[in-house]
């Protein structure tokens, strides 16, 4: 078994999401798409073309969706997101998920933050203040970030006394950028 269907094992009960970006993951449209499955929705606001729907972020169930469990469990080598436990159920997290995917430069020019990106997530607490990043996992449980071998996967829980962002699992201490248990 791969490291996520672990993960639905062990979390029978619990809201699992994963946060995955298809710019990431050629042809994640086909299992999401798969008959029968409709458990998903796009992180970006608003009406997207086809064109954007190949690239973009989205939010998916991950209990009841075996083949697209066991698809992306083969794919943990790649940088193609997380998954979130939530208290929230999925209409509701891409709502309060989907305000944190624009952002002003310093000049005041519209960007877009890819905080759906493994790489960008773990930068947060040097990107974002406590407060916006308490903001962030506002309804999050928890997240996880799956590896690609065996004592690689991470996640990060938000520590309201510290007001820190705490990655932990065996990789923690090693990967750089998150090489202490606060960052």
């Amino acid at each position: 078994m791969g490291q996520l269907r672990d993960l639905i094992i062990a979390q029978p009960r619990a809201n699992l999401y994963a946060v995955a970006d298809a710019a990431s993951l050629p042809g994640l449209l086909e299992p999401m798409y798969a008959p029968g499955r409709r458990s998903f929705a796009c992180l970006l606001p608003g009406e997207i073309s086809a064109d954007v729907a190949h690239v973009a972020p989205y939010l998916i169930a991950l209990h009841g969706a075996p083949a697209l469990v066991d698809w992306l469990d083969a794919r943990l080598a790649l940088p193609w997101g997380y998954v979130v436990q939530a208290d929230a159920g999925l209409l509701a997290l891409q709502l309060h998920l989907r305000r944190f995917t624009e952002t002003r430069g310093p000049n005041g020019e519209e960007w877009l933050f890819r905080f759906w990106d493994p790489r960008v997530l773990r930068t947060m607490p040097d990107i974002l203040t406590p407060a916006q990043t308490a903001e962030f996992m506002a309804g999050i449980a928890r997240i996880y970030l799956p590896g690609p071998g065996a004592g690689s996967a991470l996640h990060a829980d938000w520590d309201a006394g510290s007001q820190r962002l705490r990655f932990a699992g065996r990789a923690a201490a090693s990967e750089q950028g998150v090489a202490h248990a606060y960052v």
